[in-house]
């Protein structure tokens, strides 16, 4: 036999156990996730609404797992689409409905970490909420919308 041949079968049999990991590093890091939706916003809440029915599962109550187990699997399947533009209607309608409960967590998140400093007082004659310096008594605030004058105190 010649010693040349067993080397070269031996490359070949070692190319094709390389050629067989490097297919699953490539799955291993994304191949199969790509050209897909992936988790957007809509896909969070989902996620986040049927871990709270999980946990609210462990109580006797009728079918709250299998409620949850559902949610789960619709998020599971919007994540996987490959239907960008059905997905993203579906998150836009989703942000749309939910633009002014996100506004007042947001606004909430900031007057909590500028308590300190800042004030919000609320227009009124515009209804704006909008941010006065903390300490100074009592002011004439302008509000940046519509630019009427007001008296409030920080």
């Amino acid at each position: 036999m010649n010693p040349n041949s067993s080397f070269r079968l031996r490359l070949q049999q070692l190319m094709g156990r390389l050629a067989g990991r490097t297919q699953q590093a490539r799955w291993a890091n994304g191949a199969p996730a790509f050209g897909r939706v992936g988790i957007d916003d809509l896909g969070r809440f989902l996620i986040g609404v049927s871990v709270v029915l999980m946990v609210a599962g462990l109580f006797p109550v009728p079918y709250v797992r299998t409620v949850s187990l559902v949610v789960m699997v619709v998020a599971l399947l919007r994540a996987l689409s490959r239907n960008h533009m059905a997905r993203g209607r579906e998150n836009r309608a989703y942000l749309d409905a939910t633009v002014r409960p996100r506004a007042w967590f947001r606004l909430l998140d900031k007057r909590w970490t500028n308590r300190a400093t800042t004030r919000y007082p609320r227009c009124p004659h515009c209804r704006k909420v909008f941010a006065v310096p903390k300490g100074k008594g009592r002011i004439r605030a302008t509000c940046p919308h519509c630019h009427e004058q007001s008296m409030h105190t920080t």
